[in-house]
């Protein structure tokens, strides 16, 4: 009886202690290295350009692929890891047999002020006979974590993902070998559809579907050519009446990719299968500022950051910028103004409770283009490869920056975008 209640004493007491004790030597004063590497818009091509050879939709259950990957590339996907926890960085190296990383992130309670509060991690990995790489190194701050542990919980990732076909049997082999790394898998489609099951859950799953129905009623409304004010108005207005303290950013994401996939015409099946069945709203041409190119810049815009961040929405949007210019519609900076105002849009979205909530009310009053978008009409667009290099030279030019300071002038007078913590 002693000996039960003494470890009841060290459940209650003991354990959140040691806990905090981990946490605090998990966090450090300094990072352990500085952001690493950018997104740019030839890195993004060159994943354009690996997705589109392992497309799922072009393989055959059972086709077995090779995936090679250079070690920049490893590098700038996990410095954009780092980036989606905080400001941060991150240093990839692969060698003969093993690959290790090394990022630091700045968490966002360091605006509380005082000490501590970099996420410094370093981790090894070894290449095995058995598939799945395997962990030799672990370290959170100052805290290293037993091998054993790491592994186990790689398993267990691996292997509970979906439980009737693990993720695990998708591996053949991980090659490391200097400056790349080879993963050979089988494809499987029902663990793909697995995993996605147990990405978004019911409950999102609900939220998406709900929205959906919502648009189908909505666009019914709208005349036939409309500005996208009017749409976001009622949308928002149903999210403000769903959302509490703790739900509006949910709401926000998820209404937020309905109106992304509308706008861009692809639909939600690709992220949720059951959405196939789900009613299919009427076609409408939305337009911003009076221009329809502008709507679907903007909502596909504040949906990629749902999806993956404000940096890859705007890499996303300067890469189709420049793929334009050399041989497209052309280069145009109205185009990245419009990606650059939904950008903020799902920033603003998505910042915190109370900032989601605010631009639920904001919206749900009426808004008019004006308050979504700056003035467009006057910024140079259609520009050709040629024309582009004559009058700005390179992304990277005095007088390429002078136009996007110019844009970005514009958008920080618009209010709608002031965020609240």
């Amino acid at each position: 009886m002693r000996v039960l209640f003494r470890l009841f004493l060290f459940v209650l007491f003991g354990l959140p202690a040691v806990l905090v004790v981990v946490a605090l030597l998990a966090l450090e004063d300094e990072p352990a290295l500085e952001s690493t590497g950018e997104l740019s818009a030839a890195s993004i091509k060159r994943a354009r350009a690996l997705v589109g050879a392992h497309d799922p939709r072009a393989l055959s259950a059972g086709t077995v692929r090779t995936l090679r990957l250079k070690q920049a590339d490893l590098q700038l996907a996990a410095s954009y890891a780092a980036t989606r926890v905080g400001r941060g960085g991150a240093k990839v190296s692969v060698v003969p047999g093993r690959m290790h990383v090394a990022a630091s992130s700045e968490l966002p309670l360091n605006d509380a002020g005082g000490s501590g509060h970099y996420l410094n991690v370093v981790l090894t990995l070894e290449q095995s006979v058995s598939g799945a790489p395997r962990v030799t190194q672990l370290s959170v701050g100052a805290v290293p974590v037993p091998a054993f542990l790491a592994n186990a919980a790689l398993r267990w990732a691996l292997t509970s993902s979906t439980p009737n076909q693990p993720a695990a049997t998708l591996l053949r082999e991980v090659v490391m070998t200097p400056g790349e790394l080879a993963v050979t898998y089988e494809w499987r489609p029902d663990v793909l559809d697995g995993l996605r099951a147990r990405v978004i859950s019911d409950q999102d799953r609900g939220r998406l579907e709900f929205y959906q129905r919502a648009l189908v009623r909505n666009v019914t409304k709208l005349a036939k050519d409309s500005s996208v004010a009017a749409l976001l108005g009622p949308m928002f207005a149903l999210a403000e009446q769903r959302s509490d303290e703790l739900t509006a950013i949910a709401e926000n994401r998820a209404l937020l990719l309905v109106l992304s996939a509308y706008s861009n015409g692809r639909g939600l099946s690709g992220l949720v299968p059951q959405a196939q069945d789900w009613p299919k709203p009427r076609r409408v041409t939305l337009r911003l500022r009076n221009r329809r190119d502008s709507a679907q810049h903007y909502l596909t815009s504040a949906g990629l950051v749902v999806l993956g961040g404000n940096r890859f929405a705007d890499v996303i949007g300067l890469a189709k910028e420049v793929a334009d210019a050399g041989g497209g519609s052309g280069f145009s900076f109205t185009d990245l103004a419009a990606d650059r105002a939904g950008t903020l849009l799902g920033e603003t979205a998505l910042y915190s409770q109370a900032s989601a909530r605010a631009l639920q009310r904001k919206l749900a009053r009426g808004v008019a283009d004006s308050a979504l978008a700056p003035k467009l009409n006057d910024l140079p667009e259609y520009l050709s490869e040629a024309e582009f290099k004559r009058r700005y030279g390179s992304l990277r030019s005095a007088e390429y920056r002078a136009e996007i300071a110019r844009i970005e002038r514009r958008l920080a007078v618009l209010t709608l975008y002031r965020r609240m913590k």
